[in-house]
């Protein structure tokens, strides 16, 4: 197989170029198909450093980071994985439709601006408890829509958490729940790859709950650093 590690550019499967500089420090896999080698995933850590997000490689050591990000993203024209709400709704029969349920009830939280449960009961209702597990997240951003913030570990026993943070907040009012502050340092979130697209792939984010306030810029920031790195 080619070995590409000499490439300033590396070629993507399927058509195009990433520069393989603006990716150090991330892993990239190559699949060949039989005549030429591609780059088709890369996975690595995202530091955001208050402004924007860079390849743990491409951080200096003098740059405080404030959030750590684990990227896997699919690259190519048309990514053996789907992008699309539509294409992928066969994969996510569960939770893709908690973005377009008519009656649900919003809980709009106060210490987390642009993010929202939507629940099916008016609360305290203990029927509400498979709800928590997804967060809406409002960018706020011209022509960027909501996405899917999926967080099992609000629903089930992490094994250093002490408490199921869902068996807390069925039994709050409304009130409550708006103005909930999250203390569990061990739970993570995830965006799938519905959610985060740039230009020729699509790419998946783990984060801690900790870093939920900075979510929004810090996808952003990476479907554009991507973009700009592929040609």
């Amino acid at each position: 197989m080619q070995n590409l590690d000499g490439l300033s550019l590396l070629p993507i499967k399927g058509g195009g170029f990433i520069e393989h500089e603006r990716i150090r420090g991330v892993h990239y896999s190559v699949a060949f198909d039989g005549y030429y080698c591609g780059v088709d995933m890369i996975e690595g850590a995202f530091y955001w450093d208050g402004k924007r997000a860079l390849p743990k490689g491409m951080v200096s050591p003098d740059i405080k980071v404030l959030a750590t990000f684990h990227l896997t993203a699919t690259l190519g024209p048309k990514p053996e994985r789907c992008i699309s709400g539509a294409d992928c709704s066969s994969n996510n029969v569960e939770s893709r439709p908690i973005m377009t349920l008519s009656d649900s009830i919003p809980v709009e939280l106060e210490n987390y601006p642009n993010y929202q449960f939507r629940l099916k009961y008016p609360p305290p209702d203990a029927r509400n408890r498979p709800y928590f597990r997804f967060l809406i997240l409002e960018s706020g951003t011209a022509g960027v829509g909501q996405r899917l913030v999926v967080c099992d570990d609000f629903i089930q026993k992490n094994f250093k958490a002490e408490t199921v943070l869902a068996d807390i907040w069925v039994t709050m009012k409304l009130a409550d729940l708006r103005a909930i502050k999250i203390t569990d340092k061990t739970a993570s979130c995830i965006i799938g790859f519905e959610d985060l697209k740039f230009n020729s792939g699509a790419g998946r984010l783990m984060f801690s709950v900790m870093d939920l306030n900075v979510v929004n810029d810090t996808v952003l920031s990476i479907e554009k650093y991507l973009s700009e790195s592929i040609e």
